[in-house]
């Protein structure tokens, strides 16, 4: 009797556990993304640069800017900007200067939030600080034939198949 009741809860702990992930969309994301919702990273600009780029950021993705708030973390002043989607999702953006060329960014959805979003807003915000380059698609002129398509001077007839 006591061996069923392990089973059985062995069994629920493993569905739990696997299903938690997949329906998060959170696969392959380290630990400290999942539960904390947050993406960081140090990077080589000033801490006036990555202001003006979150509120590019901001105009771009079209969030609403809510406030903003300096503090003291270790010596160091860090800034909070938080900002709101449509769908009402917070969004906050901190940062700190580590030295004189340097600045630690993050940007956090919330404890399990959406990664999604909080990868869409770091890759703005990379762009912004040319730290990701964006490649343009090159468009054909308006009447123009794509290249994909045979024109009918290319065209293949029936007198081409002979046998």
């Amino acid at each position: 009797m006591k061996m069923r009741w392990i089973l059985a809860g062995a069994f629920a702990a493993a569905v739990v556990l696997s299903t938690g992930c997949s329906e998060t969309k959170e696969v392959g994301k380290s630990t400290k993304q999942l539960v904390t919702g947050q993406v960081d990273n140090v990077i080589a600009r000033s801490p006036e640069q990555v202001s003006e780029a979150i509120d590019g950021t901001i105009a771009d993705l079209k969030l609403m800017r809510i406030n903003s708030s300096s503090r003291t973390v270790s010596k160091q002043t860090e800034t909070n900007v938080i900002a709101r989607n449509n769908q009402d999702v917070k969004i906050t953006f901190t940062y700190r200067k580590v030295d004189e060329k340097n600045t630690r960014l993050g940007v956090t959805t919330g404890m399990f939030g959406d990664s999604t979003l909080r990868q869409q807003v770091w890759d703005q915000l990379r762009t912004r600080l040319g730290l990701l380059n964006v490649v343009p698609v090159a468009t054909a002129p308006a009447g123009a034939t794509p290249a994909t398509q045979p024109s009918q001077s290319t065209a293949s007839t029936a007198d081409d198949f002979r046998l």
